[in-house]
């Protein structure tokens, strides 16, 4: 199962969050987000399990911070996402 990447609106808020979840006990890689898959604003997110995925959300609701979006990890190094630019095929 690959691992989940929980974007945050803000660099700020990812802090926030992960310094909560510390304190508890649950240490998590802050990571920078593919450009594909970055929401407006931060491009950095907590990876975690899907077990860890609760965890992450209740502490990110503790903190008043709302996840951008929650999305999968891309597993293989040369997977090349597809744009969701448009493109002129003229």
């Amino acid at each position: 199962m690959p691992a989940l990447l929980v974007v945050f609106r803000s660099l700020s808020q990812v802090y926030l969050v992960k310094k909560r979840l510390m304190r508890a006990g649950l240490y998590l890689d802050m990571v920078r987000v593919p450009q594909c898959a970055a929401t407006r604003g931060c491009s950095f997110a907590l990876r975690c399990s899907e077990t860890e995925l609760s965890a992450v959300k209740s502490s990110a609701k503790a903190c008043d911070v709302e996840p951008a979006a929650v999305i999968p990890e891309l597993l293989e190094k040369n997977a090349q996402p597809q744009s969701t630019e448009w493109q002129d095929e003229s």
